[in-house]
């Protein structure tokens, strides 16, 4: 059965201070797979395992994830508890992502139960510190990305020679536009 998560009933879940529906079926399945393609993100730094889950929201809700958008995706991941997840990286996307990036070649497949692990390892493949994906910054701040797991990533990683890929570039009007006081005033607006 193929299911439409924007029209879905809602569950109200809180995205640290902000209330939002998240579509029943993430939440009440026994078995949530989620199937993320590699990318670049202009606004989140990179789009993988955490930032996928932002398609559970209902309609128009996923605009509350964006007013802090890290702590949206982080709170988004508590609360949606998924099983697997199969990070599409054979063809990745760069530079000014989600949708005018370059596609790249990587040729990979990753498939794990911990996101916050796997993001992690998709960023040091892609050449990121946790510093420049802000979801990874936060999770680090709040001690759920593990410095053991950076640790097994980078020894995993030492030999690695795949392809590095072009961060977004840093636009000052799309920084402005990021700011979570400019978000609220943009969301009163519409």
């Amino acid at each position: 059965k193929v299911v439409d998560l924007n029209q879905s009933d809602g569950v109200q879940i809180d995205l640290s201070g902000i209330k939002a529906m998240v579509a029943r079926e993430c939440i009440e399945t026994d078995f949530l797979i989620n199937i993320p393609k590699l990318k670049t993100h202009f606004e989140a730094g990179m789009s993988v395992c955490l930032k996928n889950l932002i398609g559970c929201l209902v309609g128009k809700e996923k605009r509350k994830a964006h007013v802090d958008l890290k702590k949206g995706i982080l709170h988004l991941n508590i609360a949606i508890k998924t099983s697997l997840h199969v990070v599409d990286g054979l063809i990745a996307m760069e530079g000014f992502g989600p949708s005018r990036g370059v596609p790249v070649n990587l040729g990979t497949v990753i498939i794990g139960s911990n996101p916050f692990y796997i993001d992690m390892l998709c960023a040091r493949m892609a050449g990121f510190e946790a510093s420049q994906v802000p979801v990874l910054s936060y999770a680090q701040e709040l001690g759920i990305l593990k410095k053991s797991w950076i640790d097994d990533i980078d020894r995993t990683l030492k030999d690695y020679t795949g392809m590095k890929l072009e961060p977004p570039y840093a636009n000052p009007i799309v920084k402005l536009i990021q700011r979570s006081d400019v978000q609220r005033l943009i969301d009163m607006l519409r």
